[in-house]
């Protein structure tokens, strides 16, 4: 689909949706991220170039160029949720010689046999 064509669709949506339209849609990886984590860095500014999407080209780097200018001009809402901090991850603390078993989406990982 033309960029042109997904940034109608993404008309009046936030901000990271209308920066992964402007995206090539490919989840190639080639950027380091897929499509949907290099939107969400742009728009949280962990990530300031704009110019990874490779299947995108030139395109998507002036079109999220042109995103990131809007979203510097916007003002900080306080209360917004999407802005605010993310709470600490709390803090485990365990004996030596305790075993865990770590569960991932992926797979799990149980400790090695005695």
């Amino acid at each position: 689909m033309p960029i042109a064509e997904r940034m109608k669709l993404a008309e009046g949506r936030p901000m990271r949706r209308r920066m992964m339209a402007a995206m090539a849609q490919q989840d190639c990886g080639q950027c380091g991220y897929n499509c949907h984590d290099y939107s969400e860095a742009i728009a949280s500014k962990a990530e300031a170039r704009l110019n990874l999407c490779v299947p995108g080209g030139k395109e998507t780097a002036r079109m999220l160029k042109t995103l990131h200018e809007e979203l510097e001009k916007a003002p900080v809402a306080s209360s917004s949720p999407a802005l605010a901090p993310a709470a600490a991850p709390p803090v485990v603390t365990a004996a030596p010689g305790d075993r865990a078993t770590i569960r991932s989406r992926r797979r799990s990982v149980a400790p090695p046999p005695e």
